[in-house]
């Protein structure tokens, strides 16, 4: 998970990637896995194949990133239930 208004860079392949609102993931790999809300920056690098499932008011850039699948969606909220307690990424 990557908190709220917090950045992230990350370079590697077959993650997933639970990105809250306010916050901005640069990512190059491929297989990746990404979960993106509301008022958020998406900015893909160097990779193949990656999964993008996105709300309305995401800024979403690619650069060298081939084979992307963007899944726009009505509505998204994650389950906490599983999750580990403080798991989110500053």
């Amino acid at each position: 998970w990557i908190c709220p208004y917090a950045q992230l860079s990350h370079n590697g392949d077959n993650n997933v990637f639970y990105v809250e609102e306010g916050a901005s993931l640069s990512l190059q790999g491929s297989q990746n896995i990404v979960y993106i809300k509301a008022n958020t920056r998406l900015s893909l690098g160097y990779g193949t194949g990656n999964q993008v499932y996105y709300y309305d008011g995401v800024d979403l850039r690619q650069d060298n990133s081939r084979d992307t699948r963007f899944v726009r969606l009505s509505a998204m909220q994650f389950d906490y239930s599983q999750a580990p307690p403080d798991a989110c990424q500053p």
